[in-house]
């Protein structure tokens, strides 16, 4: 569920800060693991999304995950976000929460800037 300030920058006015917000939990309440904690940091849309840059083909050329907490419960609150867009290339940090404020995972993703 990407948080409501951040879902208008990605489908109509682009033109905010390169930061997507939300939240996060399986379904029927399945636990979260290491391998679905690595999908989160995945599975929001890039960040660079809320930008002029627009909606386009962003693929990841390296991703690495540091989970700090294997096993949180409940909703993960998430953040993702771009400073530095630099000769084609672009970074994106996220943090993952639980609903306890405890850091779960961290995530740093390089990818290509949307051509």
């Amino acid at each position: 569920m990407i948080h409501p300030e951040d879902a208008v920058g990605l489908f109509t006015e682009r033109a905010g800060p390169a930061l997507v917000r939300g939240w996060f939990r399986l379904l029927d309440d399945e636990p979260t693991d290491p391998l679905s904690l690595v999908l989160v940091a995945d599975a929001f849309p890039p960040a660079v999304f809320t930008t002029d840059l627009g909606l386009k083909w962003t693929p990841t050329l390296d991703l690495t995950v540091h989970i700090r907490n294997p096993i949180p419960t409940g909703w993960l609150k998430c953040r993702f976000r771009t400073r530095f867009v630099t000769r084609g290339l672009l970074e994106e940090d996220g943090e993952i929460w639980d609903e306890d404020d405890n850091l779960v995972a961290q995530s740093r993703q390089l990818a290509l800037v949307p051509r």
